[in-house]
């Protein structure tokens, strides 16, 4: 049977968090706002859009390494879950080697006794055609007596 791997619809909620904060480091044109045109028609860079403070190289690296760790974790969940599914499926197919094996004896055990049923009656019919026939040999001992 193979094996069926589900993906997960829904981000976490700091999965989502990181998503936001990496769309403007990872795209910055995106980020900001297309630059204005200044009174003497140039375009120029906005007074407000410093660059962040701090190491931008230290800051892709914090960020890769938050991602890295989201990522491992979903990695262990996602493993998690296969085990899950694994043993769930493990399970059911004992189970069901169980329920065969117990129908499996059930089905000989009424084989047997439909088997000696039949025996049985046979026997009782060559009895009552005994006698019939006025053979009290065979004939069983009249009850009460």
């Amino acid at each position: 049977m193979p094996r069926m791997r589900r993906a997960f619809a829904v981000p976490s909620a700091c999965g989502a968090l990181l998503l936001a904060a990496l769309l403007p480091a990872a795209c910055p044109a995106a980020a900001q706002p297309a630059p204005a045109a200044t009174e003497t028609g140039s375009v120029g860079t906005p007074v407000d859009m410093d660059p962040e403070p701090g190491d931008p190289v230290a800051r892709c690296r914090e960020l890769n390494r938050e991602q890295a760790c989201l990522a491992q974790e979903q990695l262990d969940a996602n493993a998690a879950s296969q085990k899950a599914h694994d043993d769930a499926v493990d399970a059911a197919r004992m189970q069901t080697l169980r329920d065969n094996a117990a129908y499996s004896a059930a089905l000989e055990a009424h084989q047997k006794a439909v088997d000696k049923y039949h025996a049985d009656y046979a026997a009782w019919e060559k009895i009552v055609a005994a006698c019939k026939r006025g053979n009290r040999k065979l004939c069983p001992p009249a009850k009460g007596n």
